[in-house]
């Protein structure tokens, strides 16, 4: 990898350090873990690198933000070096964001590519499949409707079943079962009532009380062993 002076008296050079990001990320798009080499960064904020190094170990973890491998000094015996290097989320919060004029040329190689390739990978639906989308839509629309209309004529016809409404009084009269006191008539008619609600059977107001089909009103009768 080519390496780049990035400030240059004491100036950031801004071509340099966008060259420099390009490269950092063609190597993250080849899946290297930590492609930031902190020796070329590090001084873009931090004047001294010990303080840099400081700073690292403290707020960022080993291993998962940054990795440290050891060199041997050639020219002098046992003397070790420390080499870091950073993952591209720890140098953007390291590094990129504390300069106001690099994290502007970060955002324009990371941010912006993130933003081609999103629209590089929307699916494309063609018409084809949206003009069937909305056939099928159109279909299950009609459907329901036709439901809705099926569901009203069940219960016109489970209406139009009962055509003769009789008061529990009246229905009494008519087939002259005798000897019932007004306790019993209001509860036969609570019978009734609940009957019809059970089974979706409408109750129609007559003068003075509830009428029901005459069949619920045989069936309360039979129950209460009225009939006659």
């Amino acid at each position: 990898m080519r390496n780049y002076s990035l400030v240059k008296d004491g100036v950031i050079l801004k071509n340099n350090v966008k060259r420099y990001f390009e490269q950092i990320y063609n190597l993250m798009e080849t899946n290297e873990e930590f492609p930031v080499d902190f020796e070329l960064v590090y001084f873009l904020v931090y004047a001294n690198k010990q303080n840099a190094v400081r700073e690292l170990r403290n707020n960022f973890i080993q291993d998962i933000d940054y990795q440290i491998s050891i060199l041997n000094d050639g020219n002098m015996v046992g003397r070790r070096t420390e080499n870091y290097k950073l993952s591209v989320p720890c140098m953007e919060h390291f590094i990129a964001r504390k300069v106001p004029e690099v994290f502007e040329v970060y955002r324009q190689v990371f941010h912006q590519k993130v933003e081609e390739i999103k629209q590089e990978v929307k699916p494309s639906i063609n018409n084809d499949v949206i003009s069937a989308l909305e056939l099928f839509l159109d279909a299950i629309k009609n459907h329901n409707i036709r439901i809705g209309k099926l569901e009203d004529d069940v219960d016109d016809l489970k209406n139009a079943r009962f055509t003769d409404y009789s008061a529990v009084t009246e229905y009494a009269k008519k087939n002259n079962i005798l000897g019932i006191d007004t306790g019993t008539f209001r509860r036969l008619g609570i019978d009734a009532s609940k009957i019809c609600k059970e089974r979706g059977i409408e109750v129609k107001k007559a003068k003075f009380a509830n009428a029901y089909p005459e069949s619920i009103c045989k069936e309360v009768f039979r129950n209460k062993s009225l009939a006659a």
